[in-house]
């Protein structure tokens, strides 16, 4: 079912617009998506949509997408499409999802835990390479946003095959504390990483820092090794999100 929508005025309009803000996001439960690419990567992921938004000019290119989404489809216009989209380059087509909540004690496979990450672009790409390397369950302490739209973008969409859990350093010591785990924490005076070798019975999880303060002392005890990067040619550090999946693909299971 579809419906035409041209004015810049409509109750839908304004709340698909006011999502482009944390607070509101977080106050009515739903997160805007942009691209077909992206929104692809919802449907397979067995997202619950809310709107399908598709510019007239683009109505027949989308169409396929109609009924894929179950939920009201609008047709409007390529200007409100604009002030909706937060790209240089809009496609055309946009959804609103239903923020769906995380299961919290779901740890069966190797885990990242990410303190205080808040550049947008790098927790996009950490969430990249932790689905591609199977660290699907990501704690985070006081990170970003992850329904940021340049998490969303730069995740390509990832950030809804992983289970998130915002999570003080209490709540994580309480998820861990029945597991058996080995906790790495990524810093520049740890061993050689390529040297680490962790029993198959055993969990991995690595702790990555703020780009610029690195790791909180208080989350530092929780961690079992430090381990670091060899790096050659007078190179001091990696950004986070390439150091995170170096580590990550070191343990590759």
């Amino acid at each position: 079912m579809s419906k035409i929508i041209i004015s810049q005025e409509n109750p839908i309009i304004k709340l698909a617009s006011s999502l482009q803000e944390k607070k509101f996001r977080k106050e009515n439960g739903l997160v805007i998506i942009e691209g077909h690419k992206i929104i692809e990567e919802a449907l397979s992921s067995h997202q619950s949509f809310y709107k399908l938004f598709v510019s007239s000019e683009k109505e027949k290119e989308y169409e396929h997408f109609f009924d894929k989404v179950n939920c009201e489809v609008i047709v409007t216009t390529s200007e409100i499409l604009k002030k909706l989209s937060l790209t240089n380059t809009p496609q055309g087509i946009l959804a609103i999802l239903n923020i769906k909540e995380k299961e919290e004690n779901n740890l069966n496979t190797n885990f990242l835990v990410l303190d205080h990450i808040q550049d947008p672009g790098n927790l996009g790409a950490i969430i990249r390479s932790a689905v591609a390397s199977g660290f699907t369950n990501i704690f985070m302490l006081d990170c970003v946003d992850i329904y940021n739209e340049k998490v969303i973008r730069s995740s390509m969409g990832n950030l809804f095959k992983i289970n998130y859990h915002n999570v003080t350093i209490l709540d994580l010591e309480n998820i861990l504390k029945s597991k058996k785990y080995e906790l790495l924490l990524a810093d520049m005076n740890g061993k050689n990483v390529l040297q680490i070798k962790v029993p198959p019975d055993k969990l991995v999880g690595i702790i990555i820092g703020n780009e610029g303060n690195g790791v909180s002392e208080n989350l530092r005890k929780l961690a079992t090794q430090t381990v670091s990067i060899p790096m050659k040619n007078d190179v001091e550090s990696l950004n986070a999100a390439v150091s995170a999946s170096i580590i990550m693909y070191q343990f590759f299971k």
